[in-house]
């Protein structure tokens, strides 16, 4: 009781942006972040034409100023979550890295002689970078 005010049992609460299930699997949590982190890399790959678009450096910018910290937030709280959930995470990265590659590709073969000053995500400017925190409990940052 609160006051006057029966309290509720939830299986269920979300504390500052962080989503608590009563046996501590962090699943909801990170099936959110999945879903805002992909949402955002769907508006990312608007500005990511193939023969147009957004340079490296401001998709970058974008990736990691956007699409990142949905992924990170709370990982200090959330990395003992079972592996299977983890991997989730993994794999929002793994399409977006793929699709940068192809488009890396289409600018290399290209061979009309178009002005190629927009330059796709390299590899080693999108390297597969876990979504999971470093052991020390800092978040690395790319």
């Amino acid at each position: 009781m609160l006051g006057d005010a029966p309290l509720t049992l939830e299986d269920q609460q979300t504390y500052l942006g962080i989503a608590f299930d009563k046996r501590l699997t962090w699943k909801q949590h990170i099936l959110d972040a999945e879903a805002k982190a992909r949402r955002k890399l769907n508006i990312m790959r608007k500005l990511a034409g193939t023969h147009w678009g957004a340079n490296e450096k401001i998709l970058k910018t974008v990736y990691q100023g956007t699409v990142r910290p949905h992924l990170e937030y709370g990982s200090s709280t959330w990395m003992t979550a079972a592996k299977s959930h983890l991997q989730t995470l993994d794999k929002v990265q793994k399409p977006s890295t793929e699709s940068n590659n192809r488009r890396h590709e289409i600018y290399a073969n290209r061979q009309d002689g178009a002005d190629n000053r927009h330059t796709p995500l390299t590899r080693e400017g999108n390297a597969k970078h876990s979504c999971r925190p470093p052991s020390t409990g800092t978040v690395k940052t790319i």
